[in-house]
């Protein structure tokens, strides 16, 4: 699901008034169950770093 939601804004370009500006998305996901909120977010924004130091515009979850 979040791949798709991924493509399908790097395929619809953002049209401005005089220019067209090319969007990319990287997103930090975490599917398991945890009552500890804190190592979820910490769990998710591990991954979203992980996206951006692997070359951006991509979903990284806990099954990489």
């Amino acid at each position: 699901m979040f791949e798709q939601l991924r493509q399908s804004v790097v395929d619809n370009p953002l049209q401005l008034p005089g220019c067209t500006v090319q969007l990319a998305v990287s997103t930090g996901l975490v599917t398991q169950i945890s009552d500890n909120l804190e190592d979820l977010i910490r769990l998710s924004d591990d991954r979203l770093y992980t996206a951006k130091e692997t070359g951006r515009n991509r979903v990284i979850s806990q099954n990489m």
